[in-house]
């Protein structure tokens, strides 16, 4: 086992909205666009509590999987790397386990093995109440603390543990642990590791987004995907509501109103051009006289040249407008 200085602190949500705004500086984006995508990075409340530095000491087990009577396992309490050697059966894994239950209360590798593998956490052969203690050097203390965890029914879960130390007895929340324990599990085997990195992309991007904090990237992407979704909504009723609209602008004798009309029959409506309607479009003099000179048929009649026939549109597709 390597023994670190103490589990990591999940990485923060800032560091990568920082990074985010580095890249979206030279991206060309509108300034509207790149706000919207900084303010799906929230930055999320750190831990309450500091994480603690500490290093295993020992680990004592009674009554715990391969181990009856009391045993205990004395390891060097300082950085570096720690090896536990032994024949199959002489009860590393159980010492393993062990630590492992003591500071998250539950075994990841028994998640996946059938429910008789997690009602055999007993030792059989132990009459007595099983515990395990792992004892831990923090620098700054004059003692050691130990955490102590023991069972009181039948179930693996129906246990309680706390923090003993110099100065009383607390709660393991105060080692300021709780966040780093459910990132970064405190054991994982080399079969487990070797099923990660052979299995399914999607097991091992499962295992590995959390440690990495790309959570923060999904959370993200909801947040802006439950935005534009709320915009779709808002577009969508507003579509489903025009017709009736339109419909009762036709029925309005005046130019605003047909002005507004023809807005919103457009290929693209633009809302913008609704200052147009504030006040009726004075006719212009002129206006009445180009009004009849495109409603005067060209010379030349049906086929001439320079005329239009009748029942064809001009060239263009377009039919002559009457301007009001």
């Amino acid at each position: 086992m390597t023994q670190s200085a103490t589990p990591s602190e999940k990485p923060r949500a800032g560091a990568l909205r920082d990074l985010l705004e580095a890249r979206l500086a030279d991206s060309g984006l509108a300034p509207g666009a790149r706000k919207l995508l900084l303010d799906a990075f929230e930055e999320e409340a750190g831990p309450s509590i500091a994480p603690k530095t500490a290093y295993l000491k020992s680990v004592a087990v009674r009554g715990f999987r391969g181990i009856g009577e009391h045993c205990r396992l004395d390891i060097a309490p300082k950085p570096g790397l720690t090896l536990v050697t032994g024949p199959n059966g002489s009860g590393k894994s159980s010492f393993a386990e062990g630590i492992e239950i003591a500071l998250t209360g539950d075994n990841a590798r028994w998640k996946s093995r059938s429910d008789i593998w997690r009602r055999s956490w007993r030792n059989l052969h132990h009459n007595g109440d099983p515990q395990v203690e792992v004892e831990l050097f923090l620098p700054g203390d004059a003692e050691a603390a130990t955490v102590h965890r023991a069972w009181q029914g039948e179930d693996v879960a129906d246990s309680r543990a706390e923090l003993r130390s110099s100065s009383g007895t607390t709660t393991l929340s105060s080692l300021g642990w709780e966040q780093g324990l459910s990132l970064y599990r405190p054991f994982l085997s080399y079969s487990e590791l070797g099923q990660i990195i052979s299995g399914r992309p999607s097991d091992m991007y499962d295992a590995v987004a959390t440690i990495l904090g790309l959570e923060a990237l999904s959370t993200a992407d909801k947040r802006l995907r439950e935005r534009a979704k709320r915009l779709d909504t808002a577009v969508k009723q507003v579509n489903a509501e025009k017709p009736g609209l339109i419909e009762e602008l036709s029925a309005l004798d005046d130019p605003r109103a047909r002005e507004a009309v023809d807005a919103l029959t457009g290929h693209k409506p633009d809302p913008g051009t609704s200052h147009r309607t504030a006040r009726p479009r004075r006719r212009a003099a002129g206006d009445a006289a180009s009004a009849q000179r495109a409603e005067r048929p060209r010379p030349g009649g049906r086929g001439g040249r320079g005329g239009t026939p009748a029942g064809r549109r001009p060239r263009g597709g377009r039919r002559p407008r009457l301007l009001w």
